[in-house]
């Protein structure tokens, strides 16, 4: 009913920005390590093996570390990371996410769709931080590998509730637990969250007197003091 009685769509960045083929060539060359850093050369040796061990019991023998090794460690972490979710929640393994399915019904009742931010803002955000960061990222991620599986698990079961405050509070909880400083965390923090959150308010203050606007973004941006029901 809200989709149909919309006058516009706005999700974090606009699909055919995510799906389309230019988009996936953008994706793909922005992923590749160069020569020099590839996985071998800059992950621990604990982790090369883990992740193999991880990669070949999620998809059955098909793929293994050797086959990543050219991608960076960013990269490889969101793979794990959904083969985490596929091993925990088999039912909703071929799920789209949520704000390309409903920019898509949207399109399907002529309901022009928009977005916040650029592929390429994204792509940078995500994937842009020194090679050397990310690999001591995921080699964390990697000595803490139950335990954030254990918050995924979490995370997810927040979501399917609807339970806006509990997902905010593991989320915060996450970040608290962090080895980072205090300072890396206040600007991982602002960078992620808090400054989109208010470059998307200023976007809908603009927008939203002139027309009703469906906003599908990620749930983590909605609670807390700084996220976008409050700032509204």
């Amino acid at each position: 009913e809200a989709i149909t009685t919309c006058d516009e769509i706005y999700g974090e960045v606009e699909k055919s920005d995510l799906t389309g083929p230019e988009a996936q060539a953008a994706i793909m060359q922005k992923v590749m390590a160069p020569a020099d850093s590839t996985l071998s050369k800059v992950l621990k040796p604990k982790t090369i093996a883990a992740l193999d061990s991880i990669l070949k019991a999620g998809t059955g023998g098909a793929v293994s570390i050797n086959q990543l090794d050219m991608l960076i460690p960013t990269f490889v972490s969101t793979q794990i990371l959904l083969l985490v979710k596929i091993e925990l929640f088999p039912e909703n393994a071929t799920d789209e996410g949520i704000d390309i399915a409903v920019q898509k019904r949207g399109a399907e009742l002529n309901k022009p769709t928009n977005g916040f931010e650029t592929l390429e803002f994204q792509m940078n955000l995500i994937y842009g931080k020194p090679i050397a960061e990310q690999a001591e990222s995921l080699d964390k991620m990697m000595e803490k590998f139950d335990k954030n599986k254990e918050s995924i698990a979490k995370l997810y079961n927040a979501y399917t509730e609807k339970d806006l405050k509990k997902l905010h509070e593991i989320t915060m909880q996450e970040i608290e637990e962090d080895d980072s400083t205090p300072e890396e965390k206040e600007q991982s923090m602002r960078e992620m969250f808090t400054d989109r959150n208010k470059n998307w308010v200023n976007k809908l203050k603009t927008l939203m007197p002139e027309k009703s606007i469906f906003t599908v973004v990620g749930a983590g941006h909605l609670p807390g003091t700084e996220g976008l029901i409050d700032l509204l």
